[in-house]
């Protein structure tokens, strides 16, 4: 466990959520493969999490490998779990060195950039601006909270959005709002936007789940809200990182105006199952 999470920690810009996952003993069903290498007097130079719901999450060292041409001990531990596998999650040549192990085509593939920002120089917003309130959420919000989390499952995160599992995702947000960091916007104490923490890991938290509503977009808010999260994971003293679609350049113009930098491209791809 120690050396894995050395491991992890000195590249943990581009994989929180293994980090976390490892961190805090998540999931019983997780099954973690390691591949060292003689040539590194056998330490660990690529590794991967297979998640109980599907979800591959690598971690391979670039520095011991020109691109697109990993060491394929991993693959015969890859293709065993073939059918189990939901989706990749990871840097974008990583996650294309996975799928070329994979018999199994790709159902789609939504292309992110990976952004990340030091803990440094965060001065403290103000919670209220006007007649906006940002604040801390906590489970008694989760009922006002949910439409947000609802729209935003349906714009950013589903790829059939008419399969949308209202359960589910009450279920989730709850939980959410116990273990991560979850702040909302609110106008006249009506919620209007949301962001927070989806992953925290050694020195890393992952940042997701941003989102306002379409109606009041472009007027700050989203800005607002950002600055008091990211206020609040610079207390303790963590750095920050987030993906957002390329596909997106509001988003990302935003996040840049935020003092993030542009680090890699990030990939999802999604399987049948």
């Amino acid at each position: 466990m120690h050396e894995l999470l050395s491991f992890l920690r000195s590249r943990e810009w581009f994989c929180v959520s293994f980090s976390s996952r490892l961190l805090n003993r998540e999931g019983g069903s997780n099954r973690i493969f390691i591949d060292r290498s003689a040539d590194q007097g056998e330490r660990i130079v690529e590794s991967l999490l297979l998640t109980g719901h599907g979800l591959v999450l690598p971690v391979i060292d670039p520095s011991l490998h020109s691109p697109g041409d990993y060491r394929n001990e991993l693959l015969p531990l890859i293709r065993s779990s073939v059918r189990e596998v939901h989706s990749i999650m990871g840097i974008d040549d990583q996650v294309l060195a996975i799928e070329s192990m994979l018999n199994a085509r790709v159902y789609e593939r939504v292309e992110y950039y990976l952004m990340t920002r030091e803990y440094f120089n965060i001065e403290q917003p103000p919670s209220e601006v006007g007649s906006l309130k940002v604040r801390r959420a906590t489970t008694f919000d989760v009922r006002s909270l949910f439409p947000l989390q609802r729209e935003y499952e349906k714009e950013e995160v589903l790829l059939n959005p008419e399969k949308f599992n209202s359960t589910a995702s009450f279920l989730t947000l709850q939980k959410n709002l116990r273990k991560e960091l979850i702040y909302l916007a609110e106008i006249d104490g009506v919620p209007v936007a949301k962001a927070g923490t989806n992953a925290r890991g050694i020195n890393y938290y992952q940042i997701g789940g941003v989102f306002t509503l379409p109606s009041l977009r472009g007027q700050g808010i989203g800005r607002a809200i950002m600055q008091v999260l990211m206020w609040e994971i610079a207390q303790k003293k963590k750095h920050l990182s987030l993906f957002v679609k390329r596909s997106n350049p509001a988003a990302i113009k935003l996040y840049t105006n935020l003092g993030f930098t542009l680090r890699d491209k990030y990939a999802i791809s999604y399987y049948r199952t």
